[in-house]
């Protein structure tokens, strides 16, 4: 399948993951109490550091084998064998250490229900296998699959959850979705592949994933251990002030990161047949998309946080606006900080450098959360977080000048014309309290014509990317006159 029908799918699955929760979140926010929020938020994300700690850097490391070796059908069988029961076995054991700890944290948590749901899910977690079809690039595949599952979770979310006590129900869906998911991809996979757990050879996968687990285990210290460590310091109402902030600037980073993700397989097979050229335009692009994206998305939160959390969670939770202006360049950080991983570090097989600027990273949330949690709670761990972010970005900057990749004068160029363009906004969101006193009506004038005044800009200054765009969209239109 072609790098565009890829990015297509992958930019529909995305927008999913803006959709979706774009629609459950407001409802969630008036229905259920910050303290019942909070609550689910930490088992959560109590449960997916377990899941990482399975994973054993398995997913890292599984999509780029696959990528490689999907022409070898035999080959191919026995890699999925062999790292799937890898992964099953370690999925036991860390169901083991997750029930050990639990016992020195359920005062935190104090539901059994939610443990229920937790554990269910940790179990069907050990036939994950998502990293086959990213390796295989099977993008139409996951995006129908992922759409299915997200509208009757949705759906699920609007019939069930109707009261305060209901946030038991709420985790039950979220956990329920994910294993469907997981169940479908099993039983697709072993239809496409022959699965044998017979003659297995794990030891030599132990020695490249173990520098994949390790990258895993640090990078989710900061984006899963978060809120547990909140609760832990505070209070369930801080964690859910700040869950939802950070969720919002990660969905919105998503859009940018995913894209990322789909070029993966594809740089790790440009690196592998030595097609420099190719590679560097392919890097490129990535770059110009980053910032042509994340730059106007750290603008616009930052001058329509209050906006976005009085229309959009409700007054009970006007302090996380205060998180979102905090958090504003997250998505910018944390793509930048993808792509130097994942197209100039990693399809080099230069693993080592991204566990160490992770490291780094993860040691300076430690050593800032801490204090800053106890003493500021939510907001401190913003500012935590966003710290973190930008010394794994700044050891990643050192770590890829000797990559003989070079960032072209036409990325810098585009980064020029989205600070400019976003700068427009302002006058946009200031003209928009005038016209209206509706902070909805305000809000969503804000945000349309600040795209479109956005786009022309790029038009405008005649920015590389946005042309072609526009050239791409002619050429389809012209396409569909001819056929009709």
């Amino acid at each position: 399948m072609s790098v565009k029908k890829n990015l297509l799918y992958t930019f529909l699955l995305s927008l999913s993951q803006v959709l979706f929760p774009l629609l459950s979140i407001p409802y969630i926010s008036r229905v259920l109490t910050p303290e019942g929020i909070g609550r689910v938020g930490f088992i959560d994300s109590l449960t997916y550091y377990f899941i990482v700690i399975a994973e054993f850097g398995i997913v890292t490391y599984g999509i780029r084998e696959v990528a490689r070796k999907r022409g070898d059908s035999n080959g191919l069988k026995i890699l999925v064998s062999e790292l799937l029961s890898l992964h099953i076995v370690t999925s036991l054991i860390s169901i083991g250490i997750y029930l050990t700890l639990l016992v020195a944290f359920y005062q935190q948590v104090d539901d059994l229900r939610l443990v229920f749901f937790s554990l269910s899910f940790l179990l069907v977690n050990s036939f994950y296998c998502e990293w086959y079809f990213w390796g295989t690039e099977k993008f139409k595949y996951i995006t129908i699959r992922s759409l299915i599952t997200r509208i009757l979770g949705l759906a699920s979310i609007f019939l069930l959850v109707n009261k305060p006590v209901d946030y038991i129900l709420y985790y039950g869906i979220i956990t329920g979705t994910a294993a469907i998911n997981l169940l479908w991809n099993f039983f697709r996979l072993s239809k496409e592949v022959s699965i044998s757990f017979r003659h297995l050879q794990w030891r030599k996968h132990l020695s490249a994933v173990s520098v994949t687990y390790r990258i895993s285990l640090v990078y989710s210290v900061v984006i899963m251990l978060d809120n547990v460590v909140l609760q832990v310091l505070s209070t369930s109402i801080a964690v859910a002030y700040y869950m939802f902030a950070a969720k919002i600037v990660r969905i919105a980073g998503a859009l940018v990161t995913d894209t990322l993700l789909v070029m993966y397989p594809r740089t790790v097979a440009l690196v592998y047949n030595n097609e420099k050229d190719e590679m560097q335009s392919s890097v490129q692009q990535s770059a110009q998309v980053i910032a042509l994206t994340t730059i106007p998305m750290a603008i616009g939160l930052l001058l329509l946080a209050d906006k976005l959390t009085l229309v959009y969670f409700g007054e009970a939770f006007l302090p996380l606006a205060v998180n979102l202006k905090i958090l504003c360049l997250y998505p910018f950080l944390k793509a930048f900080g993808l792509f130097l991983n994942k197209q100039l570090l990693m399809p080099f097989d230069k693993e080592k450098f991204v566990l160490r600027g992770l490291t780094i990273g993860m040691l300076v949330f430690i050593g800032f959360t801490i204090p800053l949690s106890y003493f500021f709670a939510d907001r401190g761990m913003s500012i935590s977080i966003m710290l973190s972010e930008l010394a794994v970005v700044g050891m990643n900057i050192f770590y890829t000048r000797d990559s003989g990749v070079r960032i072209s004068k036409v990325v810098y160029t585009s980064c020029l014309h989205a600070c400019f363009g976003a700068v427009c906004f302002i006058p946009v969101v200031y003209l928009a309290e005038l016209v209206s006193a509706d902070q909805l009506v305000q809000l969503i004038l804000a945000i349309v014509f600040c795209v479109v005044l956005y786009f022309f800009v790029l038009i405008l200054v005649r920015n590389t990317l946005a042309l072609r765009l526009v050239q791409t969209l002619q050429f389809q239109f012209t396409q569909k006159a001819k056929v009709r």
